[in-house]
């Protein structure tokens, strides 16, 4: 998924590609959510829905996190070389973020089963990608191409 994301990102544009990772990885999770057992099963699981969810799993796994180095790329190309820290800080705060969610996810799937963890992470993804849908058409197609002059129209 990196090699094609690298192969599609410099024609569409490293924010739309990354926009459109996130819509295949939403719709892995949206099929997940519709082919997983709504309760805790603790009995025999049919082998063909086990390979589903799987694959549906590495598929949006894949797409995923195929898309971070593109948003960073994007992050870096628009924000002044003076910030970057600052937006690096702000990213590693996320990332750490991850160990939190986790935690949760294991306390809901606990209480409710993996459906309602997988319904949890599908509305933290939708607000996320109802927060980078502005970016994708916002930001410069190339971001090898300076837009006018040295830094400009760049977030400052």
């Amino acid at each position: 998924a990196n090699w094609a994301a690298g192969r599609v990102a410099p024609v569409l544009g490293h924010a739309r590609t990354a926009l459109a990772l996130r819509v295949a990885s939403l719709a892995c999770l949206i099929a997940t959510i519709a082919w997983c057992p709504q309760e805790s099963t603790r009995g025999h699981v049919a082998a063909w829905r086990v390979r589903l969810l799987v694959g549906l799993y590495v598929v949006r796994c894949c797409t995923l996190y195929s898309a971070r180095p593109l948003t960073r790329a994007v992050l870096m190309a628009i924000v002044s070389p003076r910030r970057r820290a600052k937006w690096q800080a702000a990213e590693s705060v996320t990332s750490f973020g991850w160990s939190g969610a986790a935690v949760v996810g294991g306390l809901l799937v606990d209480r409710w089963g993996y459906w309602a963890a997988f319904t949890g992470t599908l509305a933290l993804q939708v607000v996320a990608l109802a927060l980078l849908c502005p970016i994708a058409w916002l930001a410069p197609r190339s971001l090898d191409r300076p837009t006018a002059g040295a830094g400009g129209g760049r977030a400052h």
